[in-house]
């Protein structure tokens, strides 16, 4: 018992596969190729978690690609929901003031008309108030005669 390996047994028998290694007559060769196996199956078992681990990252990675696609489509579509809306209320304004300046313009057309109807109204009433004063003045106004006549009177008034 050397610890050569050699091909003999069972699998000899199996034709056109490859021999099986073995140790010869070593009774710690059997617990060693345990280990051996129980190692190669841990590291597939890792590997297979490792790779399992990668295609989630993968997988999470994509949705959250497909997700930021969405949200920026989703972005746009409101953004341009939005500049629409701001466009509506824009014209809207823009109506808005042009009926509030017509109606300040017609407004003020109408202030001026009044102003200048009270104006003449009022150059009437002074005009109509000098023509009073006028004619209350020439009917105060004493004449000859009438001095004449209060002077008789009183002179007959003193004589008698």
């Amino acid at each position: 018992m050397s610890g050569k390996l050699t091909s003999s047994g069972p699998a000899v028998a199996l034709r056109g596969k490859p021999p099986v290694a073995r140790w010869d007559g070593v009774s710690a060769s059997l617990p060693a190729s345990v280990g051996n196996l129980q190692m190669c199956r841990h590291w597939q078992q890792r590997t297979q978690d490792h790779t399992y681990l990668l295609d989630r990252l993968v997988t999470m990675a994509k949705d959250c690609l497909v997700d930021s696609w969405g949200w920026q489509v989703e972005d746009v579509a409101v953004q341009n929901t939005w500049q629409l809306e701001d466009v509506a209320c824009e014209d809207m304004q823009d109506q808005h003031e042009m009926a509030r300046d017509w109606y300040e313009e017609k407004r003020d057309q109408a202030d001026w008309e009044f102003q200048e109807r009270l104006l003449a109204l009022e150059e009437w009433h002074i005009e109509a108030l000098e023509w009073q004063a006028i004619l209350g003045a020439r009917a105060v106004e004493p004449t000859k005669e009438d001095c004449w006549l209060l002077h008789t009177t009183l002179a007959l008034v003193i004589c008698l």
